[in-house]
C-alpha cells in the first residue's frame, strides 16, 4: 500500500530562505520535488513509499533542511511496516455430544517469514468448559474438546489473530456457532464369541454363564 508523508520546512527567522537539502529513507522510497529543494520560506516535498512484506518492523527516515546561512537541522522517525493478519480457515460449526470436536485454526500474515508472530486468542469472553484453545505453532491453534450430554446447544465463538503490532493495527476476528446436538451413538454390546454347549444324554452338570458388558459413549449401561 503506497504510504506518503508531507514534508515542510521553515526558518523561524521569515527573511532566511531554507531548503531541504537531503534525507535517508528506506530502499525504494522517493521525494518529489526531489531533494534538494529550492531555498524558500516554506520549502515541501512529499516522501512516497510502497513497503514489501520483506519490509516488516520498523524502517528509519532521516530528514534534514538547510537554511542560507549554512545552519542545518535533522529529524529523524520511523516507519513501521505490518500486514494485519487473516483468517483463512473454515470455522467447524457442528458438534455432537460425547463425541469429540476439533477446528485446525488458521490465519495467514505475509510478514510471517520476516519475522512477525500471530497468536491465536480468545477475543470474547470465556469458552464453555468443554472447549478449549491449543497453540499448534506461529498462526495455527486446534480448538477441541469433548462435549457431555448436558451441553447440547448453541455456542457463539470469537477467536483473534494477534500479530506484534495488534495493538495499533487491531485484532481481526473471527466469529461463528457451534451447535452441540444430543448424542447419536447406539450402545455396544460386548460379549463372548461363538460357544458350543454339549448336552450329554443322562449326565447332568452346571449350568454355563456367559458374560457381557455395555458401553455407550455418554455413560456405561448395564
Amino acid at each position: 500500500v503506497l504510504h506518503q508523508d508531507n514534508i515542510a520546512a521553515n526558518n523561524p527567522d521569515p527573511s532566511v530562505q531554507t531548503e531541504i537539502s537531503s534525507a535517508t529513507s528506506p530502499t525504494g522510497s522517493s521525494f518529489s520535488p526531489a531533494l534538494p529543494t529550492a531555498f524558500a520560506a516554506t520549502p515541501t516535498s512529499v516522501l512516497s513509499w510502497t513497503p514489501a512484506a520483506s519490509n516488516f518492523g520498523v524502517n528509519n527516515v532521516s530528514i534534514t533542511a538547510q537554511d542560507a546561512n549554512g545552519r542545518t537541522v535533522t529529524r529523524n522517525y520511523i516507519l513501521a511496516v505490518n500486514t494485519v493478519p487473516v483468517f483463512a480457515s473454515t470455522p467447524v460449526t457442528t458438534a455432537t455430544a460425547c463425541t469429540p470436536y476439533s477446528y485446525q485454526v488458521v490465519a495467514t500474515d505475509d510478514n510471517i517469514p520476516f519475522g512477525d508472530n500471530v497468536a491465536i486468542v480468545n477475543a470474547d469472553g470465556p469458552f464453555p468448559a468443554w472447549l478449549s484453545l491449543v497453540s499448534t505453532g506461529n498462526g495455527t491453534a486446534t480448538l477441541s474438546g469433548t462435549p457431555s450430554a448436558g451441553d447440547a446447544g448453541t455456542y457463539t465463538i470469537t477467536l483473534g489473530a494477534q500479530d506484534f503490532y495488534h495493538a495499533t493495527t487491531g485484532t481481526p476476528t473471527q466469529t461463528f456457532t457451534i451447535t452441540v446436538g444430543p448424542d447419536i451413538t447406539p450402545p455396544v454390546i460386548t460379549g463372548p464369541g461363538n460357544i458350543i454347549v454339549r448336552n450329554n444324554l443322562g449326565t447332568c452338570g452346571a449350568a454355563p454363564t456367559f458374560a457381557a458388558t455395555a458401553s455407550d459413549a455418554c455413560s456405561n449401561p448395564a
